[in-house]
């Protein structure tokens, strides 16, 4: 048990500083309890349209979530597939050891889609 909380707590602490290092994109809220978190998506910031990218061009969360995993290998899910409110939030799961890697990912993926600057 003590392995898992570490690892989710070094998570959260990645997460909180990836999210709000984005403030323009992201808002991020502070979970409660357990081992996801669900940061909100501002649609249409950031560097929407300017490279046609999916990312950018990503109409609602359920977009921008599949355009994440598919072109990027990235999990995370709507906040609608468990009930969360407001729509524009989206999953993501704390407990992984790989974690700063798919934070990574994430990272190359908004690079790439021209929504935040090297």
């Amino acid at each position: 048990m003590g392995r898992n909380r570490d690892i989710i707590a070094r998570n959260l602490a990645l997460s909180k500083e990836f999210f709000e290092k984005y403030p323009e994109l992201f808002s991020f809220y502070e979970p409660q309890a357990g081992s996801m978190v669900f940061p909100e998506l501002k649609l249409g910031r950031g560097g929407e349209g300017t490279t046609g990218h999916r990312l950018s061009t990503a109409a609602n969360i359920q977009d921008f979530c599949d355009a994440l995993v598919e072109d990027y290998g990235v999990m995370v899910l709507p906040g609608s597939v468990f009930d969360h409110q407001p729509e524009e939030r989206f999953r993501v799961g704390l407990g992984r050891v790989n974690f700063p890697e798919c934070l990574n990912k994430f990272r190359e993926a908004l690079l790439d889609a021209g929504m935040i600057e090297a």
